[in-house]
């Protein structure tokens, strides 16, 4: 997206769904899509929004880029699918921390265990600070019985946040 009008738009887009304001982010995400149409970070956001506020019915194969249907069919529980969009969606923007962290989401809900923590730890390779990705993988850790790394993932958590209570939280269940 070269359109500095866009990427802004995007930006805001992206921060409103990180904040949890889901319909105010599809309106932002809205207006990259109408400045530039083939925005798959665009489309990738919106489609988050509207599965994040329960609206999956809004996002649909038709008029969505692979990595947003990939969330569709995660949230239907047709993983096999998911993971195979997701996959796709990585043929085109290897290495994208976000892709690749749903992609593992998608195999721990299937019990691929081993491939969700490949992924996380791909995601993490090119975003060591990424949370959704440590936290997922210390769960993953966590189920198959590996608590010292579970431990470790939570413990990396609380060095970028020492105030996360979900990391605190998990660290004293996993001992």
């Amino acid at each position: 997206m070269a359109n500095k009008e866009a990427l802004a738009h995007l930006d805001n887009g992206k921060k409103l769904l990180g904040d949890g304001k889901c319909d105010e982010a599809i309106l932002e995400l809205d207006r990259a899509l109408a400045i530039d149409g083939k925005s798959a970070d665009a489309h990738f956001y919106r489609g988050h929004a509207y599965v994040s506020k329960g609206d999956r019915d809004r996002v649909t194969a038709v008029d969505l880029p692979t990595a947003d249907q990939s969330q569709v069919y995660d949230g239907r529980s047709d993983y096999d699918q998911a993971i195979a969009d997701y996959t796709a969606a990585l043929a085109l923007n290897p290495a994208t921390p976000e892709i690749l962290c749903a992609r593992g989401h998608a195999y721990r809900r299937k019990g691929a265990y081993d491939r969700a923590i490949e992924d996380y730890t791909v995601a993490l390779s090119v975003k060591p600070d990424y949370r959704d990705a440590l936290n997922s993988r210390g769960v993953v850790h966590y189920r198959m019985g590996a608590h010292k790394m579970a431990i470790k993932d939570w413990e990396s958590i609380l060095k970028i946040d020492p105030n996360d209570a979900t990391a605190k939280q998990s660290i004293e269940i996993a001992r």
